[in-house]
């Protein structure tokens, strides 16, 4: 490591020797809270001089007894130039002046090219970071910058998509500089390459924009280092606000103002080693991508990619970026002789990547692929013998068609010029990991060219070069053998074409691990892998692409008798749908694990010696015959054959631990989420941040559209239903790490059932499940009975009479859910300009996918016809003349994501829906109330179902101001399954309520019939609300509103005091009473405060209560602990509820979820640090409450 920043500037002789001189403070462009006296500036100058033989910054902050003086130092020694209309401020010192403005023409003939990297996110952009243009219209800058709307690592890396399935709206803007309006914005229209990331490699991105204009000029590159300490270099970039650093520092050193354009001059510290030097130029958090320039020639030395405040700066050097950027034939702005350099390469590109003919002499010593190297396991091999008429001959040092390189083997096929298969043996105990250079593909001297594709397949198309041996496999031995072994994996022999949107994550990490998770014994294993060639496979110049590729496993694990036992297990992976083949193959871009039979038959192949060691094999296994299994997760791989057992994980480790090893080991078809919510915009460093808790990330996303404040963490490979683990260990890792102001898991709930087909009914009793009537009652004959029940249809008549608008005529009710099908009772029914998919992008279309007893297909289906549907078939809605407007934003209303049950409220208001109603509950969630909270006070009217069979009333519905709706029946009683408390407002029918019906493969297209549910309940009333405001005329209704009152309060309280009140009911368990739709409309507008009932009425309305909406955890989680202790008197602690609240809240609900004789109701796991507060003597009462005492 070389020099501090502070370091540097002592050594700056002339600099301080100025500062030390100073008889007045020079004119700044800081705006210092109070400027130094030239005394003190000397003072501190010479004070720091007499303390830089000290080796430590913190004991020179001691020995002067503070940071502020060092700070002022550094701002006029090391200065941080604002620029406008792309001159840069005069620098304060002398010294300073004399070494910038000789250069200044050339430095800012730059400055327009520098542009802030940002998220077009209203009311404003978020910055994120940097970036400068290398060519016409390509930007470099950091990934960890590009991550924020990105995915994926190099050729293959793609713009992230928003929850609208749009590509994440980036932009660079090549001026936002201070006091200017003006901008120079471009949109950021795909991502050219991406680093991985590892610290091996630059932390690099390189973007392409769309030309919507003139692009300023590239700036060239300086492909030598200047000297250090010797030659002036400047960053140029946008310095950001960052919490981490001593806020007083910050503003002597920036004058609080952050995010605009800065010209910073300093000089190298340090040349490095590798690609990395070190600058003393004083930077922020959103310098991240900034451009290091020289500045005699304004030419590029380096990309500007970490700092440590006061300790060291990092960049990457110019000459690393120009070599990436020639693998793209990118034309790249660079002194003459370095660009006939990358032309030359770009010119013999082929020539680059096949180097020099090989001789076949080279590959003498070649061992090639060992077929007893696993322990326990006699001599395996591929069976070829079906094969050897297409087997291509070897000239030189193979046998029997098998090409020897350094631990593994390849046969190719000589009508596919491809690999019929490889075999390579891995060796877990001596890997070696080296980083991956600029790829040098070779064609193998020991066959015909005729006999293998070379580059003139993935030259200027999306194929990739797709190691079948992977590159490390084979890496492992001495350093010289494990070099040659990688160096080997770059044959065309080792390549198979594909796609470079095939998602190979879980394909390319089987054997890390099964290494890491299996417990192999001597960590050895032995892989074969190949292409599946099928007549179908279509035709790209002259050559056949496969579809599905093949791999098999080997190894050996110990038993607890300490017998070896061999296992086999074999995967498919398909890209059938990439290469425009709509036939069904193995699920595109998923791995499965297969019977080793499958491969067999696939390819021809010979495995007869792996069978016996196949847990999938069907003549070795009791039973029905296995079927193939999708691979989402690692614990999905079937190691066993008598039980199925799978790899173990998180044997002896902590909770934190355990959590960490899922998510290495994960994939991506679940996910566990966190919601961090910051005090102003995200940090531009935040994937850092995660890092240092977590191994891994899928992404991050916003959560609201039009709020940069929340952001969706997603975590690979967790099922949180299933997790077995609390997720609540890393809430407090996480806020800490990120600087958040809250941390909550995204939660996907299963605590709002649904009511069970009748053929599950017949296996459980009701009671079993929780509390469905099913046919223990009879449904009533009338399909439009509850219409009747709440005299819906009497107001409609009453509509006509007065000559309003009936049915709900020109109101837009929004319906979040699974979204809909075409089921024919909702012919004419959707808003088709309106309707969205949050999770998927497009339409709507709710794909009934089942998977348990209490799933529920169809679920948007059957309640949007309970609103709407029209008259003109069997079921009709309780509002047939409203539109609705489905938004799918959970794929099951079992399995509910507050997040996106909030983004699905926005949306709804953001398009200007008249009415939202949710039949789905779930977890308190502050993103879900401040959802809420927005669409109430644009006076939409936002009803939720109370929930059922869990007792308690779930949210939102228990948000103080959203309409809670229970459930009552035929008989004006209550419906047994609803939840119920003070927080239902009112009620409506939920027991056999009839709707239209759509289930997979469901033969009758026109299925009807009665269910229960407070879903349904919610629905009628959400149509009844569309009645009155097309009865009143929404906007008159608006324009009697008193100050503050919104139309959300008016109807509660019309809804309250003109319900339906029959004879024992309970206020307190299911709200005011029963929906009547026919004396709501007759009550007419309301007034603000009701001081006169209408004749005839009496007052039956109460004060609602539940959850503010401006509550946090502690006292959403207190408005439910009171009422599950059923003791209001009880003191809870306050400490607990701050700390643990919405963890408390999700144990309640996990306690009274329903469950079936199907399954056992296991105690959820409890975070460490709410396990040690339940211990203590005064939360006795909460831990019994949760069933933990």
């Amino acid at each position: 490591m070389g020099k501090t920043p502070l370091e540097s500037l002592l050594a700056d002789k002339a600099v301080m020797a100025e500062l030390e001189s100073l008889e007045s403070v020079p004119p700044t462009t800081l705006r210092l809270r109070a400027t130094p006296s030239a005394k003190s500036l000397r003072e501190a100058a010479r004070r720091l001089g007499k303390l830089s033989e000290l080796e430590a910054a913190g004991e020179v902050a001691t020995a002067r007894g503070g940071f502020e003086l060092e700070a002022i130092v550094v701002a006029f020694g090391r200065p941080t130039l604002l620029v406008q209309d792309n001159v840069f401020a005069t620098p304060e010192l002398k010294e300073w002046r004399l070494r910038l403005e000789p250069f200044r023409s050339t430095l800012q003939r730059v400055l327009p090219s520098v542009g802030r990297i940002e998220l077009k996110r209203l009311p404003q952009d978020i910055h994120i970071g940097t970036g400068w243009l290398v060519a016409e219209d390509i930007v470099v800058t950091n990934r960890h910058v590009a991550e924020f709307f990105s995915r994926g690592s190099g050729r293959a890396a793609v713009l992230s998509k928003d929850p609208f399935g749009q590509p994440v709206p980036a932009q660079i803007d090549f001026r936002e500089e201070y006091a200017r309006r003006d901008t120079s914005e471009y949109t950021i229209a795909e991502i050219t390459w991406i680093e991985e990331f590892d610290e091996r490699f630059p932390d690099l991105a390189l973007l392409r924009l769309r030309r919507n204009g003139q692009l300023p000029p590239p700036i060239e590159f300086l492909t030598s280092l200047p000297k250090a300490d010797e030659t002036t270099i400047a960053v140029v970039g946008y310095p950001a606000w960052d919490y981490r650093n001593d806020a007083a520092t910050m503003q002597q050193l920036f004058g609080d103002i952050y995010g605009v354009k800065r010209l910073a001059p300093g000089f190298v510290t340090d040349a490095g080693q590798g690609f990395v030097f070190e600058h003393d130029c004083t930077t922020l958090g959103g310098n991240s991508g900034s451009v290091v320039l020289d500045a005699e020639t304004g030419k590029a030395v380096g990309l500007h990619f970490a700092g440590e405040f006061k300790v060291r700066n990092l960049a990457i050097r110019a000459d690393r970026i120009a070599a990436r950027l020639a693998e793209f034939n990118i034309q790249v702005a660079v002194p003459v002789t370095y660009r006939r350099l990358c032309d030359r390469l770009s010119d013999q590109r082929s020539a680059f990547e096949l180097e020099a003919p090989r001789n076949p002499e080279n590959y003498a010593d070649r061992v090639g692929f060992v077929r007893d190297f696993v322990p326990g396991i006699a001599a395996i091999e591929p069976g070829l013998a079906n094969l050897t008429d297409d087997l291509a001959a070897v000239g030189h040092c193979g046998a029997g068609g098998e090409l020897k390189y350094t631990h593994f083997s390849i046969w190719m096929s000589r009508s596919r010029r491809l690999a019929l298969c490889t075999a390579v043996n891995i060796d877990g105990n001596s890997m070696r990991r080296y980083a991956r250079s600029v790829d040098r593909w070779y064609l193998d001297p020991r066959i015909n060219n005729d006999a293998q594709v070379g580059n003139e397949l993935y030259q200027r198309n999306r194929l990739d070069r797709g190691h079948l041996v992977r590159r490390l496999d084979p890496v492992w031995g001495e350093e010289k053998v494990a070099r040659q072994a990688m160096e080997d994996t770059f044959h065309y022999t080792n390549a198979a074409p594909q796609h470079e949107r095939l998602n190979q994550a879980t394909w390319n990490e089987l054997e890390d691990y099964i290494l890491d998770n299996a417990d192999a014994h001597d960590l050895k294993i032995s892989v074969f892998t190949g292409s599946v060639f099928s007549p179908r496979d279509r035709t790209y110049r002259n050559i056949k692409l496969p579809e599905e590729f093949w791999k098999i496993v080997v190894m050996a694990r110990q038993d607890t008798d300490g017998r070896l036992v061999p296992h086999a297990t074999a995967y498919l992976l398909s890209q059938t749908d990439l290469l425009g083949n709509i036939e069904f193959a193995f699920g595109a871009y998923r791995t499965w694990q297969v019977p080793i039979a499958l491969i067999e038959e696939r390819t021809r192949l010979d495995f007869t010696a792996l069978r016996p060691y196949d847990p999938l094999d069907a003549g070795t296994r009791e039973g029905p015959a296995p079927k193939p299994q999708p691979i989402d997760g690692w614990c999905d791989i079937v190691m066993s054959r008598q039980d199925g057992g799978k790899i173990p994980a998180g044997n002896g480790l902590s909770t934190l631990a355990q959590l960490r090893q899922l998510v290495q080991t994960g994939q991506r078809r679940f996910s566990l989420d966190y919601i961090a919510e910051f005090a102003e915009a995200v940090p531009v460093d935040l994937p850092s941040r995660i890092a240092a808790v977590l191994p891994a990330i899928v992404g991050i996303e916003p959560v609201f559209a039009s709020d940069p404040r929340f952001v969706r963490i997603r975590l690979p490979g967790i099922d949180p239903i299933k997790l077995k683990i609390s997720p609540f260990e890393l809430v407090e890792p996480l806020r800490a790490a990120l600087g958040a102001l809250s941390v909550e898991p995204d939660l996907p709930t299963d605590f709002f059932p649904v009511a069970p087909l009748p053929e599950d009914l017949a296996r459980e009793s009701a009671d079993s499940l929780g509390c469905w009537v099913g046919n223990s009652v009879a449904p009533p004959a009338d399909p439009s009975w509850a219409l009747s029940n709440i005299r819906i249809t009497e107001a409609w008549a009453y509509s006509r009479a007065q000559g309003c608008p009936s049915q709900g005529e020109g109101i837009v009710i929004a319906q979040p859910d699974t979204g809909i099908t075409d089921h024919p009772e909702l012919t004419d029914v959707i808003d088709k300009q309106l309707w969205f998919d949050l999770l998927d992008g497009g339409e709507p279309i709710d794909p009934l996918e089942a998977d348990g007893l209490l799933r529920n297909p169809g679920h948007g289906t059957e309640t949007g016809s309970v609103v709407a549907s029209r008259e003109s078939l069997v079921i009709t809605g309780a509002a047939p003349a409203a539109r609705l407007v489905p938004i799918r934003c959970i794929e099951s209303v079992v399995r509910i994501t507050q997040s996106r049950v909030a983004r699905a409220i926005e949306y709804a208001t953001e398009q200007g829906c008249h009415v939202i109603t949710m039949s789905l509950g779930g977890l308190w969630s502050y993103p879900l109330a401040v959802a809420v909270q927005r669409a109430i006070e644009n006076n939409v009217i936002v009803l939720a179902a109370a929930g059922n069979c869990v007792g308690l009333v779930v949210w939102p519905a228990r948000f103080d101001r959203c309409i809670a709706v229970g459930g009552s029946n035929i008989d004006y009683g209550t419906w047994k399954g609803s939840c119920r408390g003070e927080a239902v407002d009112i009620s409506a029918p939920s027991q056999h309520v009839y709707r239209a019906s759509c289930k997979q493969n469901d033969p009758d297209p026109y299925a009807i019939g009665p269910t229960e549910g407070t879903s349904f309940g919610v629905a009628l009333t959400a149509g009844v609300a569309a009645l009155w405001l097309a009865h009143h005329g929404r906007q008159k209704l608006i324009d009697s509103l008193a100050p503050g009152e919104k139309l959300q309060d008016r109807f509660i309280r019309l809804l309250e005091l003109t319900a339906h009140v029959p004879s024992n009911w309970d206020k307190e368990e299911f709200g005011a009473g029963i929906v009547d739709a026919l004396s709501l409309l007759k009550a007419g507008m309301g007034s603000s405060v009701l001081s006169e009932v209408p004749a005839g009425l009496e007052v039956h309305a109460r004060k609602s209560r539940g959850t503010p909406l401006d509550a946090d955890q502690a006292e959403a989680a207190r408005d439910l602990m009171r009422e599950l202790v059923g003791d209001t008197e009880t003191i809870i602690d306050e400490s607990l509820l701050q700390r643990h609240g919405l963890e408390l809240i999700w144990l309640a609900f996990q306690k009274r979820r329903p469950v079936s004789r199907l399954e056992t109701l296991a105690v959820p796991a409890v975070s460490s640090s709410l396990k040690q507060a339940l211990e203590k003597s005064e939360n006795f009462s909460i831990a019994r409450s949760l069933g933990l005492r």
